[in-house]
């Protein structure tokens, strides 16, 4: 949360608008991948209205999941280093 200084890091990289953060996504669900569980390229900062978001496209096909997975960690990769 503190990487992202506290805003949304989606509204922030993918619409450009600033939204207070309030909740720590894991871009690959801890039932899939639980040793990622404190894995910084697996986290992102977002509000709760863009965590549900982001949780109905991982549930609405493979292919939008694995589209926004993709996105979340172009965006992770901005406070990793390792640019979008």
């Amino acid at each position: 949360m503190a990487m992202a200084n506290g805003l949304d890091e989606y509204e922030l990289y993918a619409n450009n608008h600033i939204v207070k953060a309030d909740t720590v996504h894991h871009i690959e669900p801890l039932e899939d991948e639980p040793g990622k569980a404190y894995d910084i390229t697996n986290l992102i900062a977002v509000s709760r209205k863009t965590h549900a978001k982001i949780h109905e496209a991982y549930n609405r096909s493979e292919a939008d999941s694995s589209a926004i997975k993709n996105m979340l960690k172009r965006i992770a990769g901005q406070h990793t280093g390792g640019g979008v």
